[in-house]
């Protein structure tokens, strides 16, 4: 899973209405390091097949371009209807298919289990305060959502 210089790269992916967002790290748990994000938006007004391709498409783009070696997907539970399926179930099983294609190891962590304990992080710690402190701070959009696939990716380099 290592490349030639020993370092895992990591991508993490977080789904919400509107967006894919992305972070790869390298490195390794406990010393992460940045190397990029990026913030994929598509229009509210995709719905169904149109969608579906939407994510499949821009998740391969992205998985292509990052040469990553671990995908972690934060799958969200509150799902209350049928389009919030396709915005946060659907581009979760696109992801894995894709890493699938591209024999891309591909773990799906639940919201509930990226903890402070989860990440080797102080008891107690803000995860989102103390994620920007390992790694630092990469505006614009440097928040709660892209945070999130930051800790994800993070998970990812076990």
């Amino acid at each position: 899973m290592a490349r030639g210089d020993g370092l895992v790269k990591s991508l993490g992916f977080a789904f919400s209405k509107g967006d894919v967002r992305w972070t790869l790290v390298t490195g390794s748990q406990l010393v992460p390091t940045f190397v990029e994000r990026g913030r994929e938006q598509y229009a509210n007004s995709y719905e169904g097949r149109e969608l579906i391709n939407w994510f499949y498409r821009t998740l391969t783009e992205i998985v292509q371009r990052s040469d990553c070696d671990a995908v972690t997907v934060r799958l969200a539970w509150k799902i209350r209807n049928q389009q919030q399926a396709y915005n946060l179930i659907f581009p979760c099983a696109l992801a894995a298919q894709v890493c699938a294609d591209r024999k891309v190891v591909c773990t799906t962590l639940g919201s509930q289990t990226i903890t402070a304990k989860a990440l080797g992080f102080p008891k107690g710690a803000d995860l989102y305060q103390h994620c920007s402190g390992l790694i630092g701070s990469y505006p614009p959009n440097w928040d709660k959502k892209q945070i999130d696939s930051a800790l994800t990716a993070i998970l990812g380099l076990r």
